[in-house]
């Protein structure tokens, strides 16, 4: 129900939403409290290609009213790559002793068989003020990708990042490191039958530091 007082207080009506795609979390820290995300329908052609203006918020119950609030235009697209999730996070991100941030993860898929293609991506958000403030922007926190020929030949990268908080701070916030594995797999047939088949499987990790210049924390772009 108190979705329903959320959208009053949007000037919203459901029909103008997204409402598969809209997502609550009590936050596990404040039990009067919840992270709402609110997906405004922007432009529809079809189930599968439109676009999105969020609202990502907190509501607070005892008050019954939404105390911070994030708005962002046509920032979330369904287009050849699908959106299909949203998730929020509400692990401790500690980004300094007065700082806790929670995160919102999105989810994409690419529809082609021969090329799969998965991808989950990271933002991170804290209070500022009656706002929330979007700290760190799309980081990638999953990835599969590959491409698949006749049989079972093909290859795939299977990658997954962890953010980690670091003691080291920057601009007076803690660092966040990205522990990044990778799973490259290489499939090649070895012989007349198409499941005579030859898999090697190598894995990499990177650490990817990311801190915190100019309003927001900075990463390289290492899964495109």
């Amino acid at each position: 129900a108190y979705i329903d007082i959320i959208l009053e207080q949007l000037n919203l009506k459901p029909e103008d939403c997204v409402e598969r795609f809209i997502t609550e979390k009590r936050l596990p820290y404040d039990d009067e409290k919840s992270i709402v995300v609110i997906p405004k329908l922007s432009h529809k052609e079809d189930e599968d290609f439109f676009s999105m203006n969020p609202y990502i918020l907190v509501f607070d119950h005892k008050a019954n009213k939404i105390i911070y609030q994030f708005y962002e235009s046509e920032s979330w697209t369904s287009d050849a790559m699908v959106f299909s999730g949203i998730s929020i996070d509400t692990a401790p991100y500690k980004l300094n002793k007065a700082t806790r941030a929670f995160g919102i993860m999105v989810t994409y898929y690419g529809s082609s068989r021969v090329n799969p293609y998965n991808t989950t991506l990271m933002s991170l958000f804290v209070p500022d003020g009656k706002k929330l403030k979007k700290v760190l922007s799309d980081y990638p926190v999953f990835l599969f990708r590959g491409e698949f020929g006749f049989g079972c030949q093909g290859n795939s990268e299977n990658t997954k990042a962890e953010l980690i908080m670091s003691k080291q701070e920057t601009n007076g916030y803690h660092d966040i490191i990205g522990k990044i594995t990778s799973e490259y797999t290489v499939a090649e047939k070895t012989g007349d039958d198409d499941f005579d088949c030859n898999e090697e499987t190598s894995i990499e990790v990177i650490i990817d530091t990311l801190r915190f210049q100019n309003g927001k924390y900075v990463f390289k772009e290492r899964l495109n």
